[in-house]
């Protein structure tokens, strides 16, 4: 420290090289003013710097005692006798306090003040040195502030070990995830070497000290590696090891920042694992879609799947070239814009009522083999099954199989027309036996007697039951090739039921049953429909509960309307029933059930499909149900109430719809485009 020896000069000169010494002292620092006191604190030099950051001008304060720079509190407390006793006796004495401004407010000030002595060495006043630290002050507080938040911060993380150590590896500071996570106190700790957190393994081969190395030449390590417990117990961590320099750059320590990373390193290993069994999974995927399509390109069959809004998603070459489409045309738009659905009478089929919507509604498999398809120019007769995709419960596509069964026609025309051409060649001798067994019968041809009589029932019999039976042939064939006239007329429903009944009571007398006709008397529903045909159903539904039920047995018919419209008859009986796995198959061509063959040998498995016929033909349906409420079976004919259109089939429908006579029998029906 100096002090400031007063020369023999004079008063003036002395003030002079003072105020010299203050100007030179201002020039390096901007912050700083200056002004001198007497022995008793009264003001005696003031410049302009100390104008500019306390606010007195020099004619203001000159004169006055320097305690009005001090607060009330520090004026309270006698700070400024303090100072001046402090610099006598230290020659230069330093405080921080509050300085009040000339306009009363207060800045935080470095205040130090230094003795001035004349040659004989007797204090004569002082020098006051004040420097305005406010910013700085702030500045520190915010920045102790935030260093103890800081430290508070660290100090409580459990999830990472911040672990503070010297520049030979030592711990000498850690926070609470140290503990958390190795499980040691901090006097456990504290002073040893951070080695002791590795495995023995890792330190033997020198990594632990190649850390450290690699810290001090790059600043910055990280490492990852297991780290080793309190209780010996083994985790996986990440590790970053810096090094701490001071302002000098000379290296002062190392800090550590530790996290277990066990369950990270776990998942990252499941992930690994979950992806190559991904990627076979998806190779086998691969493989499997690449056997698919040569399985749906090498098959005979068309197929179309379609997603839950009936979007075409695929379609094989078979379905391409089936319905005249190719992959880029069909793809993207509803299976209904790439085809049209006819039925077997030649209806155009409501979109809404095609498979692949009723199946996306009902979530279940159906099949249909009488669809005719028209895409463009192409049009076939097809056998459909359209199956859900189903998945966590949910239908949320469709796969449809289509097979063009046009030979699978022609052959069965064929059929149809050799059974035509064998019945009516059947019929003539039939009808030539019947004539002559009538004439022996009459007894025209002589008399006989018992035994030949009997003989002659015999064969009658046996004959009428070959003539019924060339008969239904003749009408399936009839039917099956168009050739079915269909002559309508207004039948009064109920008589004609009745009729019927009163048909079939002898049959049902021979074995004590009953025959119960149920009705609204009030209705009188009339339709227009071909009474034969209608007839044929009904005997055979008549003639089929009664040979099918035990004696004494009931048979039930009712006639009424649905909500639809439609006329109902029910014919339902308690007899052997139909089983379950019958009861679509009842209605093809010469099926039989099996207790309907083991009740009734004789029959010919023609009845209901002939029915079926007779009703599709006059624009109605037919369907079996189990009996409610007891054994038996209960078929319904549904029949439009407007009825239908009297037709030649065969070539009303060409003729009506310009289709080709050759089309026509080709395929049975025209569509109606």
């Amino acid at each position: 420290m100096y002090s400031i020896k007063r020369s023999k000069k004079t008063e003036s000169e002395a003030r002079a090289e003072t105020d010299r010494l203050i100007d030179l002292v201002k020039l390096s620092i901007k912050d700083i003013c200056f002004f001198v006191i007497d022995r008793k604190g009264y003001i005696t030099n003031w410049d302009d710097s100390a104008a500019k950051i306390i606010g007195y001008a020099r004619s203001d304060i000159i004169g006055k005692h320097f305690s009005v720079l001090f607060t009330s509190d520090d004026l309270r407390k006698k700070v400024p006798e303090k100072e001046i006793k402090e610099a006598f006796a230290n020659v230069l004495s330093t405080r921080e306090r509050q300085c009040v401004r000339m306009d009363s407010s207060h800045f935080m000030a470095l205040c130090i003040t230094h003795v001035i002595k004349d040659e004989n060495g007797k204090v004569t006043g002082f020098m006051k040195v004040v420097r305005d630290i406010n910013e700085q002050k702030l500045t520190f507080d915010a920045l102790h502030k935030s260093e103890e938040q800081f430290r508070m911060l660290v100090e409580d993380i459990r999830d990472y070990a911040v672990i503070m150590l010297d520049v030979r590896g030592y711990i000498t500071t850690w926070n609470k995830g140290v503990e958390y996570i190795f499980g040691y106190s901090q006097a456990d700790i504290l002073g040893k070497s951070f080695k002791m957190l590795h495995p023995k393994e890792y330190v033997d081969k020198g990594e632990s000290d190649r850390e450290l190395k690699e810290a001090l030449v790059n600043s910055r390590a990280e490492r990852e590696g297991w780290r080793l417990r309190a209780d010996g117990s083994l985790f996986w961590a990440n590790e970053i090891v810096n090094a701490v320099r001071n302002k000098q750059k000379r290296l002062i320590g190392f800090v550590k920042i530790i996290k277990d990373t066990t369950e990270a390193k776990k998942s990252r290993e499941m992930l690994k694992k979950y992806t190559r069994d991904l990627e076979l999974t998806q190779k086998t995927l691969e493989m499997e879609n690449a056997e698919d399509e040569a399985l749906l390109e090498s098959i005979g069959e068309g197929v179309v799947a379609t997603n839950a809004d009936a979007i075409v998603v695929l379609i094989n070459k078979q379905a391409q070239m089936m319905l005249g489409v190719t992959e880029e045309e069909a793809l993207g738009k509803t299976c209904t814009d790439i085809w049209t659905v006819y039925d077997n009478k030649g209806d155009r089929i409501p979109s809404h009522s095609c498979l692949v919507p009723t199946v996306l509604r009902s979530g279940k498999r159906l099949v249909n083999s009488n669809y005719y398809f028209a895409s463009g120019r192409k049009y076939f007769p097809a056998a459909a099954t359209t199956t859900p995709i189903i998945l966590d419960g949910a239908t949320i596509g469709t796969v449809t199989v289509i097979r063009d069964v046009t030979k699978e026609k022609e052959i069965e025309r064929a059929k149809s027309e050799f059974v035509s051409l064998a019945s009516h060649q059947l019929r003539t001798p039939l009808t030539a036996i019947k004539l002559f067994v009538e004439m022996l019968m009459s007894g025209s041809m002589g008399n006989l007697g018992g035994e030949q009589m009997d003989v002659l029932n015999n064969i009658e019999q046996s004959n009428e039951k070959m003539i019924q039976l060339v008969d239904n042939l003749l009408n399936v064939s009839r039917i099956e090739t168009g050739k079915m006239k269909i002559k309508l007329s207004t039948t009064n429903l109920h008589e004609f039921i009745k009729n019927c009944i009163k048909e079939a009571i002898p049959l049902a007398a021979a074995s004590k049953g009953k025959i119960l006709f149920k009705y609204k008397k009030s209705d009188h529903l009339t339709i227009e429909t071909d009474p034969n045909l209608m007839r044929q159903v009904m005997n055979n539904l008549l003639m089929n509960a009664i040979q099918y039920s035990p004696k004494h047995a009931k048979v039930w018919v009712t006639l009424d309307t649905n909500k639809d419209g439609e006329i109902i008859i029910n014919v339902t009986d308690n007899g052997i029933g139909i089983p379950r796995e019958s009861r679509e198959k009842i209605f093809e061509r010469f099926y039989r059930a099996d207790n309907a063959l083991k009740t009734k040998t004789d029959g010919t498995g023609l009845g209901l499909y002939m029915c079926k016929l007779f009703l599709e033909a006059l624009g109605g349906k037919i369907w079996c149900e189990p009996r409610k409420g007891g054994h038996g079976a209960s078929f319904y004919v549904a029949l439009n109430s407007k009825g239908r259109e009297s037709r030649d089939d065969n070539k009303t429908t060409a003729k009506k719809n310009n289709i080709t006579s050759l089309q026509a029998n080709k395929y049975n029906y025209a569509p109606k485009i």
